[in-house]
């Protein structure tokens, strides 16, 4: 069921495709969701080396039964598993001192689904939150920002959307974390006149206040 491999485009462009999976690198270890349902797997990082691949488990957890999608923070060391049946589709938190062995830490439902996230430990320009650990979830129809520090009692900062809104797919802080870049998947296609995606740069140099 998990199809990874090398596709030449004809135009002397090599592609690697990955079909129906989600990847996320927790050194020395990936972590894998199955978008079409299954839980959540751990590899060997070596494993990913050698095209095409039929994987083995290294472990296995399976305190929920489907996810869309998995974001670690290798700093901290824990995985937000998002888009699950649990949480109402929202934060399903993994301790991952023992990548082998994961353990539920936290959630958070307080906003919803959540289709992509990124996490940090805050670096950025905003005092209030330096040395916090932070998320920003793609949550369809804004963009919604956690302190998830203390993974018992994770508070929303802020949300927010824009004129238009489609469906907020996915999204980045830049490297100085002071803008976040998130993208419509759906604008070119509901909205009459807008013929190319979207992209949206977000200042979050005041967290509490996404301009």
């Amino acid at each position: 069921q998990f199809r990874v491999g090398r596709v030449n485009s004809g135009s002397n462009t090599v592609v690697d495709y990955l079909i129906a999976r989600q990847i996320d690198t927790n050194s020395p270890y990936n972590l894998e969701i199955d978008l079409n349902g299954n839980e959540l797997m751990v590899h060997l990082n070596g494993e990913l080396q050698v095209f095409p691949k039929t994987f083995s488990e290294t472990a296995h957890y399976a305190g929920f039964a489907r996810a869309h999608n998995i974001g670690i923070n290798e700093d901290s060391g824990y995985a937000y598993v998002v888009g699950s049946e649990l949480a109402s589709g929202g934060l399903w938190i993994l301790d991952l001192s023992n990548p082998t062995v994961p353990v539920l830490a936290g959630a958070y439902n307080g906003d919803g689904y959540t289709h992509d996230i990124q996490v940090v430990n805050y670096i950025g320009p905003d005092p209030d939150y330096a040395g916090r650990e932070i998320a920003v979830g793609s949550n369809e129809n804004t963009i919604t920002l956690l302190d998830v520090t203390d993974k018992s009692a994770v508070s929303m900062i802020a949300r927010k959307n824009y004129p238009n809104v489609q469906y907020v797919h996915q999204g980045s802080f830049t490297e100085d974390q002071r803008f976040f870049i998130s993208n419509d998947e759906l604008d070119e296609r509901e909205i009459s006149g807008i013929h190319h995606t979207r992209t949206h740069f977000w200042n979050v140099m005041d967290l509490d206040n996404p301009i």
